[in-house]
């Protein structure tokens, strides 16, 4: 059987860090609104995370340095799941796909090796598009230049993976390791 994993990282792989700093300082309609404001530009390719998180700064009336302390609580890394997806790719392809600002890896996760893990990576700013578009998720798929029966994506928010059938993509909602683990392993 051949098979594409594909994972987001932020909420999956590794820790939220915009929709937290957001929510700790706004009411969920605002954070929500600010999110937007500033990450849409930003995961689209306009903004380096440096550039948003200064233009958060300025516009907010917060200190870029606290804004940076406060994004690095956030970070983790889920160890667990980076281990199992080495296993992963012993038998299967597997790639990355994340809305993310140029910059946020090696700001925030400088020593990652992010190839040591996937086959390929696509982050949106390099791209200039971003999840839930289709054409994002396609260019992906398409990359390897080869057929494979059957194509996963899994990510921790539903509006990214809820109507991925109509371009033969399987979505698998991220909650744990464990339900994910229960899932992969059913057909791995």
């Amino acid at each position: 059987m051949n098979r594409l994993i594909i994972f987001d990282f932020f909420g999956v792989l590794g820790g939220e860090l915009s929709p937290k700093w957001f929510s700790r300082h706004f009411d969920e309609k605002k954070a929500k609104e600010l999110k937007d404001k500033y990450f849409v530009p930003a995961d689209n390719g306009e903004f380096t995370i440096v550039e948003t998180l200064e233009h958060m700064a300025n516009d907010l009336g917060f200190k870029y340095e606290d804004i940076l302390n406060e994004f690095k609580e956030n970070v983790y890394m889920n160890n667990e799941l980076f281990n199992y997806i080495q296993d992963l790719r012993k038998n299967n392809t597997v790639a990355l796909l994340s809305n993310a600002a140029l910059g946020i890896f090696d700001l925030f996760y400088p020593n990652l090796d992010l190839n040591k893990y996937f086959d390929k990576v696509f982050i949106s700013a390099e791209h200039h598009m971003q999840k839930p578009n289709f054409e994002f998720y396609l260019l992906c798929k398409n990359s390897f230049n080869k057929q494979f029966d059957e194509v996963y994506m899994i990510d921790d928010n539903i509006k990214n993976i809820k109507d991925l059938s109509k371009i033969d993509i399987k979505g698998i909602q991220y909650f744990n390791n464990n339900e994910l683990f229960k899932i992969l392993d059913s057909f791995i």
